[in-house]
């Protein structure tokens, strides 16, 4: 089983800070993806782990990242041709699903 430290995670993902790291970790442990050790050292030692259900979530995962990488040139063409799509962040997305809901009644 992959077992890694937050450092390790945030080499992996140069892009996220610190902050959204814990806070997207600490949602997956929530919902049981992700399994959370602590060690009682100082400094605390924490490592994460996928759990079971989490590991069967891979082949969609997997599925999904190829399905990206072979329409890639198609899906930034469409974000480049969408004048509403300045960003593609979660908050940017959500934020132009709430307009298009409001927008709809």
């Amino acid at each position: 089983m992959n077992i890694k430290r937050p450092s390790e995670i945030l080499k992996l993902l140069p892009e996220a800070t610190r902050r959204v790291l814990n806070v997207q970790l600490k949602e997956l442990e929530d919902h049981g993806m992700v399994k959370k050790k602590v060690y009682p050292e100082v400094p605390p030692k924490v490592e994460y782990s996928l759990t079971e259900i989490g590991w069967s979530l891979m082949p969609v995962i997997d599925a999904m990242n190829l399905w990206g990488d072979s329409n890639r040139s198609f899906l930034e063409t469409v974000i480049k041709q969408d004048p509403k799509i300045r960003e593609t962040s979660k908050k940017a997305c959500l934020l132009q699903n709430d307009l298009t809901f409001k927008n709809q009644k």
